[in-house]
């Protein structure tokens, strides 16, 4: 019982300071912890998170708790944000769906290995609410001109997240998420906290940033020069927030299509732990995107000289094989 409370009252602790961080950012989702209802008043659940697709610059959705305890335990049911009405306004949420049939939506958990998640089970999830996908999903013609589905995190996994060059160098950490589009399910911009914090707060464009390779940190195209000159966040004394146009702070190549069968992620998954493994890369050597559609294996980014480059390729190549391996790596002397 004592341990339950201890857990209990940890997790209290870890929504407050999420909660808390909105509140400084002015974030959309500053609706974590207020309740849906339907249209017979009914509660249907309660907003713990939202998910994101960072790199596509993609809302996903809402993450609700059904049947539980202040927000704690229950059914995780992740729910389109086009199915909310007055979404944002006021302290209740509505959504018009039955209690019953709330209760009985698919449940998605999100991947913990690498790659994407499965897009056809996703935009079940959508379908079910009566919500179109505005994602590619395999073999579905309607949904062809959309990107494709990339790694899917909670909002609580990004802020706070450190922020790099693709040198490795340290810049700073994110600070909040602003623009999460319902309508367009987009998200417009990210604040990043500078190491330096007398430094204002800079807001750039998901198209900026790639996930590192362990996707515990967030790259930027950037160096910390221009880096200094993006755009900037600020909070007036009257609590109003005041920021200036994201900008695409050197912006990168879209972000590699991942394959979704259990081979293609078994490839990937085998090559970056390769990759993590080798004492003699660099650590931004180490920050190679990678890959796998079909078989094939793409390598994206920068490597600090030519033996790392080979290092890389040969790994990939030993595990997806000789004629599998595309390697768009750049060699750049650290300065």
């Amino acid at each position: 019982m004592k341990k339950t409370l201890i857990v209990t009252a940890l997790l209290a602790l870890t929504t407050h300071s999420l909660l808390n961080a909105q509140a400084i950012s002015g974030q959309w989702n500053e609706i974590v912890g207020k309740s849906i209802f339907n249209n017979d008043g009914e509660k249907l659940g309660t907003v713990v998170d939202s998910i994101l697709d960072l790199e596509n610059g993609r809302y996903l959705g809402l993450l609700v708790t059904s049947g539980d305890f202040l927000g704690f335990g229950g059914k995780k049911i992740i729910v389109p944000p086009t199915a909310i009405v007055n979404l944002g306004v006021g302290d209740r949420l509505n959504l018009d769906m039955s209690l019953e049939k709330f209760r009985s939506a698919p449940v998605y958990d999100l991947p913990k290995t690498v790659g994407p998640p499965d897009s056809e089970k996703v935009a079940e999830v959508f379908r079910y609410f009566g919500q179109t996908p505005l994602f590619a999903v395999k073999n579905d013609i309607k949904t062809k001109n959309y990107p494709p589905l990339g790694y899917l995190r909670k909002s609580n996994e990004i802020i706070f997240m450190e922020v790099e060059s693709l040198e490795g160098v340290g810049l700073g950490y994110v600070d909040g998420l602003r623009g999460l589009n319902p309508a367009t399910q987009t998200l417009e911009g990210i604040l990043i906290q500078p190491s330096n914090l007398s430094e204002p707060r800079k807001i750039v464009t998901p198209d900026s940033l790639r996930y590192s390779l362990n996707r515990n940190r967030l790259r930027i195209n950037d160096d910390e020069k221009n880096f200094a000159k993006s755009a900037k966040f600020f909070i007036t004394q009257s609590g109003q927030f005041k920021q200036e146009q994201p900008t695409r702070v050197g912006k990168l190549p879209p972000p590699l299509v991942h394959g979704e069968s259990s081979q293609d992620k078994a490839i990937t998954l085998a090559i970056a732990k390769r990759i993590s493994a080798d004492s003699q890369l660099t650590v931004y050597g180490k920050n190679i995107e990678i890959a796998t559609l079909n078989g094939v294996t793409t390598l994206r980014g920068r490597v600090a000289n030519e033996a790392n480059r080979e290092r890389i390729v040969r790994h990939a190549t030993e595990i997806s094989g000789p004629d599998n391996v595309s390697a768009e790596i750049e060699i750049r002397p650290l300065s």
